[in-house]
C-alpha cells in the first residue's frame, strides 16, 4: 500500500498503517513532504516490531531521503517540456516562413507591375521591411528549436533601433518619452 500525505503530524493514518503493517507484514510506502520542502519516503515493516508480553510496544522505521531523486525528476520534465515546446516553435516557424515566403513572392510582383514613381511603391516597400522581419524572428525560431541554420554577421545598430523604434514605443509605458538622435 502506497500513502502519500503532506502532515507529518496526521497520527491517525500513521497509527492505522502502522497497524495494517503488523497484522498482514506487509510494507507500507509513505512519501512524506516537509515543511522545507524537503520529501521524504518511510518504509515501514513487520522487522522492525517491538513486542513486549503479547503487545507491541514499538516499531523500528527505515527512513530513504528521496529529495534529489524527487528533484531530478522534476528537471526531466522541465526538460522535456523544453523540448517539446523547441519542436512545437520549429513546426510553427517553419509553417510561418512558407507564409512569408509567399507574400514576399506577392509583394514582389506588386512592386514589379507598378511604375517608379508610383506613391503606393512606399507602402508596398514598408510591407516588404516587415516580412523581411517576421522572416528574421522565423529564422530565430528556427534555431532554438535546432532546425536553422546559425550565421554570424556584423549589423549596424542604428539601422535596426530606426526600423524597429515603433515596436519600442508600443511597449513602453506613456510616461516615458522615446527619442533618437
Amino acid at each position: 500500500a502506497t500513502c502519500l500525505y503532506t502532515e507529518p503530524n496526521d497520527q491517525t493514518l500513521f497509527k492505522q498503517q502502522m497497524e495494517h503493517v503488523l497484522l498482514t507484514g506487509k510494507t507500507v510506502t509513505y512519501e512524506i513532504e516537509s515543511e522545507v520542502d524537503q520529501r521524504v519516503i518511510w518504509y515501514l515493516n513487520r522487522l522492525g516490531a517491538i513486542q513486549q508480553a503479547g503487545r507491541i510496544e514499538a516499531l523500528i522505521l527505515i527512513a530513504t531521503d528521496i529529495t534529489e531523486q524527487k528533484q531530478t525528476e522534476a528537471a526531466m520534465h522541465r526538460m522535456q517540456k523544453m523540448e517539446s515546446l523547441g519542436v512545437l516553435a520549429g513546426g510553427v516557424a517553419h509553417d510561418f516562413n512558407n507564409l512569408l515566403a509567399a507574400m514576399t513572392g506577392q509583394q514582389s510582383l506588386a512592386l514589379l507591375k507598378l511604375p517608379e514613381d508610383d506613391p503606393r511603391r512606399r507602402y508596398l516597400l514598408q510591407t516588404m521591411k516587415a516580412i523581411e522581419r517576421a522572416t528574421e524572428l522565423t529564422r530565430q525560431m528556427l534555431n532554438y528549436a535546432g532546425r536553422g541554420k546559425s550565421e554570424q554577421k556584423l549589423i549596424q545598430l542604428n539601422d535596426l533601433v530606426t526600423d524597429n523604434i515603433h515596436l519600442f514605443s508600443a511597449s513602453i509605458p506613456k510616461n516615458i518619452r522615446l527619442a533618437t538622435v
